[in-house]
């Protein structure tokens, strides 16, 4: 919860003019949780990994409510932001990777920012890690972005 990342010293973010794009890379996300308003989640979907809106494992869930869980609904912990309906922050979901990290090359993380650049994210969350993965041609891919 906030507590247990230090965010309650984060001041609240001011209410922007346009709609701000949180992206999350990761395992997708269950759709249909109640932390979750689905009018303020988009998503793309991976060829190797699967659909955005399917967590086979429940990572990606787990991450997207550490920053963005819906506050004060009765049900689990608050995220950081505590309210998508009212922060003009859009949340939106690429996966990367399915059940136990298969799938994940680092093409597919690589496809997933791009899909979330493409979408106009001005922040992007990854859990990522890899043995032995990482060249200075990813690097310089990544820097690209």
């Amino acid at each position: 919860g906030v507590k247990s990342v230090h965010a309650e010293v984060v001041s609240p973010a001011p209410r922007t003019a346009h709609p701000v794009t949180l992206c999350v890379v990761d395992s997708g996300i269950f759709r249909d949780h109640n932390d979750f308003p689905a009018e303020f989640i988009s998503g793309d979907d991976s060829v190797r990994a699967g659909q955005w809106d399917n967590d086979v494992n429940g990572h990606g869930t787990h991450v997207a409510g550490i920053l963005a869980a819906q506050g004060n609904n009765g049900v689990g912990t608050r995220g950081i932001i505590g309210n998508l309906t009212t922060s003009n922050i859009n949340l939106h979901i690429t996966r990367s990777h399915g059940a136990n990290g298969a799938g994940g090359l680092m093409s597919d993380v690589l496809a997933a920012v791009i899909q979330c650049r493409q979408k106009g994210a001005k922040v992007i969350n990854l859990s990522v890690g890899c043995n032995n993965c990482y060249s200075s041609v990813t690097d310089a891919l990544f820097s690209e972005l």
